[in-house]
Formats: structure tokens, C-alpha cells, sequence
């Protein structure tokens, strides 16, 4: 945590605004509800979240949750919290669709902190 401390100082030393996303995991089986690997990311969002309240957006819970319930496949993938297959190009990296996710996430979040001043961000 000292090495992600020195970064959001750094990080707060040259902006006024800052998000710090929480980590995503992968539609891989070892990163799957349940599982060691999970918890390890689920836990260290959680440590992230408490220590910088102002400034996590948990993007991993936003992302596994947008699936398209229409699709068996997507169903499955948000069951074990995972990236829905919808929206993802392989077991970790996002597709156009889920670029647009993201981008609504944190516009979302930004927005929130009132940090846009009039118009659309």
C-alpha cells in the first residue's frame, strides 16, 4: 500500500481531481467468485476504497454488472462476477461496448464530485 500512497501523492501534488479505479478481474476460472483470486481483488479494492473514500470508484463491480441479461453467456459471467462476455474482446480487456462502460462509470463519478462546470464533460 506505501507504493499506491506515494502515487496518490504524487498524484495529488499535480491535479486538483483525482479517480483511482479499483483493480478488475479477469473471466478467467482463477478470478471467479469464490476463488483465491477473487478474494485477493475483492479485498484489496475494499483496503483501496476505505483508505481513499474521495477518490475510489469500484469500475471492477461496475463493469461485471453490466452484462446483457438476454444473453445466457453474460448470465453466467456476472453469477461468478466476472467481465461479461458482451463486453470484453478476450478474458481481461474490454471491447468498444465495454470502453463505453468504463466511460460512463467514471463520467458518472465525476460528475457526482461536481467537478464538471456546466455542459457535458
Amino acid at each position: 500500500m506505501a507504493l499506491v500512497d506515494a502515487i496518490i501523492a504524487l498524484a495529488r501534488s499535480r491535479a486538483d481531481h483525482i479517480v483511482l479505479l479499483g483493480i478488475p478481474n479477469a473471466a478467467d476460472p482463477g478470478e471467479a467468485r469464490g476463488t483465491p483470486g477473487y478474494d485477493r481483488i475483492v479485498a484489496l479494492n475494499r483496503r483501496l476504497a476505505e483508505r481513499y473514500p474521495d477518490l475510489f470508484l469500484d469500475i471492477r463491480a461496475a463493469y461485471n454488472r453490466a452484462g446483457d441479461p438476454r444473453r445466457a453467456d453474460d448470465r453466467a459471467d456476472m453469477a461468478r462476477d466476472t467481465p461479461p462476455r458482451s463486453l470484453r474482446a478476450d478474458l481481461i480487456h474490454y471491447n468498444p461496448a465495454g470502453a463505453r462502460i468504463w466511460a460512463d462509470a467514471v463520467t458518472e463519478h465525476i460528475r457526482r464530485k461536481g467537478w464538471f462546470q456546466g455542459g457535458k464533460p
